[in-house]
């Protein structure tokens, strides 16, 4: 059939009138993509990144579902569907984006586990944003089923689009807000439409037209007010007394908010004791996430509140020369560290517009006094520690966690500072006597603090220091100090901290008899086996959270569930075990089973309903596809966590990896046009592209260890010669498969391009979880694993191809 349709479709319907329309049509869906990945960072949280990942791969799946089952009664109005597919699909991402961000349709991670209406509001949000994926990939769909012979080319096309997509959102992201993103992808989907459209001579087609672009233009010029989670902290702030927006930025980073407010105060690790007057500030928002003060009034006041709070213990442990702050965010502790007089202070911050937030904030504190010098690097911690030949007395990292606790939220959150290679680099950077301050934001039961001091432990194993563990009420503080001169500063230190009523944890002063407090034997237990290089892994073994030192592998400092310890904790908790469960790991294991089924009925629905018209190549074609599909998203998950801290972010990193994935993999669809490999020779490409795959992170890590000073530019160039080897051989595949089971039967091409969309929607939650669970190196060896089978199944069957 695909012979026949592709005979009719001759002189101005050729393939090459496709080219340009696949070309802007998946660059609009990457747009899309990656648009909906800042809208629900920006709403909801960024777990939800994977989510739209398979969303989208959800909705080529289903598209090869229908495009099987409606092939035959579309062959003869192949323009006309293809028009309208993308005419409706601009439409639906138009829809799609201001339902969610104007809250038309709703849900909130926090209440999914509280009743049906919200689980059902979850499943209307999936649905709405699944529609414009599978319209579009619909029509990519018929274009592929009836030029299977031109596949090299039209594949090739597909995916220099979507990376042309890819990397278009790092440049038009600048000012543009997420729901402005989705309207220029969808006005890259008009485009398309409109090269289709002019070969069909149908008065309709104006009407068609005319949706997208009156969408378009009514909701960009009214704009809407987003909405958030109700526990996100921008919402709740929202609600307080003559709250106001002071400005509004967007960038690739996310949207940066700042609010003014009577009610705003700052004091963390306040002493209670305090009784001065705790300053005005304005707080600043990333994401709807809090991310740092503004302060406003007497530089005075704010230096006494701050010599009342825990972080100034630090300040005396050291004399105040050289100070480094890490994570800097809008610079309080930069703030903090001149006032305290130190005379020279570097920090690090890595988002652009915190960046010069954070350099307006500090100048009016040290631009009269000329003794003082503050330089603030905007780039991520990694590449300054490997470009600065400083060194420093102080090293401070503002509080891991979140205030009050996070219910696990953060669960897939990557923390590039706090792994063991990175800790051990701080503590290189300090001079003989200097110290690294480390602390967290109390939570119950203890998960922050004890994976902190096991940090510590396992990043500065055999070297010596010692460890302060001082609380209060909100925050406690880990100062670990190299040997020189310790003693007399802990004593300095330990006296000062009862001056201000905190509890000193470490070291053990006197022992209470009557009372015996388990938390607090757990933090001495591990600080006395950090301080004198114990084995500390039996404690961590019997704990029940995952409280082992993260790294550069597996940088997921949040992940505390244990899958052993569930039964444990509903048991002591009963119906109050879900914040321990951890509400985000929670929400990719139920997306991950729904996606599981959803894939299997798009599987079976085709074998079902067409039976015999199916059973030729049936086997051959989903073990092929399959593989490719599930192979080609573990590496591709891999590759966006591994390249986040790297990058920057992972915006740039999404953008990056699936730019140089989708391009290099567009050329090597190109090269196999050529005829370079038969397919009973492909096997030579799977073997080559397993072993790259599997030495892939090794590479990588070499790679980054030996550019991380480097500029941006320089290191995108690097990554991607790197991943062309891989990419490139990974493009031979879909159409060389694709050309192999054309002639065994009409409705083969379309079922397996849906077989292959249905194991991309699986591969990404998988790929997620396995990134966490095992690290990124397990993830990619499963991937090249996957192509040395899909090696052997092009062996077997070329073997059983030449006896039949």
């Amino acid at each position: 059939m695909n012979l026949e349709i592709e005979q009719g479709l001759k002189g101005n319907y050729n393939y090459r009138l496709f080219l340009p329309v696949l070309f802007l049509s998946s660059a609009s869906l990457i747009l899309f993509q990656t648009s909906c990945i800042q809208v629900f960072s920006y709403l909801q949280w960024y777990h939800f990144a994977f989510w739209v990942i398979s969303m989208a791969m959800l909705g080529f799946g289903a598209a090869g579902l229908a495009v099987t089952l409606g092939l035959k009664r579309i062959r003869h109005h192949i323009l006309k569907a293809v028009f309208w597919l993308l005419c409706l699909g601009s439409a639906g991402i138009c829809f799609a984006s201001a339902a969610f961000y104007r809250g038309w349709i709703r849900f909130d991670s926090f209440l999914i586990f509280t009743g049906w209406t919200e689980i059902a509001s979850l499943i209307l949000t999936a649905f709405i944003f699944f529609i414009p994926f599978f319209l579009a990939a619909t029509a990519i769909g018929i274009i592929f089923s009836m030029h299977t012979f031109n596949i090299g080319r039209l594949y090739a096309a597909d995916l220099i689009g979507s990376a042309t997509g890819a990397l278009l959102v790092l440049f038009i992201s600048w000012n543009l807000n997420p729901e402005q993103l989705c309207l220029i992808s969808s006005l890259l989907m008009l485009s398309s439409s409109i090269i289709v459209g002019r070969n069909i001579k149908s008065a309709i087609k104006y009407i068609a037209l005319l949706i997208s672009p009156l969408s378009i233009i009514i909701l960009w010029l009214i704009p809407g007010k987003p909405h958030h989670s109700e526990y996100k902290a921008l919402s709740r702030a929202l609600l307080l007394p003559d709250v106001r927006t002071v400005s509004e930025n967007h960038s690739p980073f996310g949207t940066v908010q700042v609010l003014s407010s009577p009610a705003f105060r700052y004091g963390p690790g306040l002493s209670t004791d305090f009784t001065g007057e705790i300053p005005l500030v304005s707080n600043v928002y990333l994401n709807g996430d809090y991310a740092g003060v503004l302060f406003s009034g007497s530089a005075q006041k704010i230096k006494n509140m701050f010599d009342a709070t825990v972080f100034s213990l630090a300040y005396d442990s050291v004399d105040y020369n050289n100070v480094l702050v890490a994570k800097a965010g809008t610079g309080e502790f930069l703030v903090q560290s001149i006032l305290l007089n130190s005379r020279s202070t570097d920090a690090v911050e890595q988002n652009h517009v915190l960046a010069r937030h954070e350099q307006e904030h500090a100048r009016r504190f040290f631009k009269n006094n000329s003794s003082i010098s503050a330089k603030i690097h905007n780039e991520s911690l990694r590449p300054f520690i490997a470009k600065t030949s400083k060194k420093y007395d102080l090293i401070m990292i503002p509080p891991a966690g979140v205030f009050g606790g996070g219910a696990g939220i953060k669960a897939f959150s990557q923390d590039e500072v706090l792994t063991t290679q990175t800790v051990r680099l701080l503590f290189d950077l300090l001079e003989k006597s200097g110290s690294l301050c480390l602390s967290a934001w109390n939570d119950y039961p203890p998960r922050t603090t004890p994976r902190l001091v096991n940090l510590l432990n396992e990043a500065l194993d055999g070297l010596d220091f010692n460890l302060i563990i001082i609380r209060n009420w909100s925050v406690t503080m880990i100062l670990c100090q190299k040997h020189e001169k310790s003693n007399l500063r802990t004593e300095h230190i330990v006296r000062k901290a009862e001056e201000l009523s905190f509890e000193i944890v470490y070291p053990i002063l006197r022992i209470d008899t009557n009372e015996s407090d388990p938390d607090l034997e757990l933090l001495r237990t591990l600080a006395h086996q950090a301080e004198n290089s114990n084995d500390h892994e039996s404690i961590a073994d019997n704990y029940p959270f995952h409280i082992t030192a993260p790294t550069d592998d597996n940088p997921y400092f949040y992940q505390f569930l244990k899958w052993k310890s569930v039964k444990i904790l509903r048991e002591l908790y009963g119906t109050r075990a879900l914040p321990f469960i951890e509400i985000g790991y929670a929400i990719v294991l139920i997306t991950l089973v729904q996606l599981l089924v959803f894939s299997t009925l798009l599987v079976l629905a085709p074998i079902i309903i067409m039976g015999k018209r199916l059973r030729n190549g049936r086997v051959f074609a989903f073990l092929y596809f399959a593989s490719i599909g599930m192979a080609y998203m573990l590496f591709e998950i891999m590759l966006i966590g591994k390249l986040g801290p790297y990058l920057g972010n992972t915006v740039y990193s999404t953008a990056i990896v699936l730019a140089c994935l989708l391009l290099f993999s567009g050329i090597g669809s190109r090269i196999s046009e050529a005829g370079i490999f038969s397919f009973g020779k492909l096997w030579i490409p799977g073997i080559a592209c397993g072993i790259c795959i599997i030495l892939f992170p090794s590479l990588l890590d070499a790679i980054i260890k030996s550019t991380y000073g480097f500029s941006l530019a320089l290191k995108i160039l690097s990554v991607s010669l790197l991943i062309s080897i891989p990419a490139v051989l990974m493009g031979f595949f879909f159409p060389s498969g694709m050309i192999e089971i054309r002639g065994k039967g009409e409705y083969l091409v379309p079922w397996s391009w849906c077989v292959n969309g249905a194991f991309s929607v699986s591969g990404a939650a998988l790929a997620t979880i396995l990134c966490v669970e095992s690290g990124y190196a397990i993830t990619s060896q499963l991937s090249g694993i996957t192509y040395f089978l899909l090696a052997l199944l092009i062996i077997l069957y070329s073997k059983s191809k030449i006896k039949s």
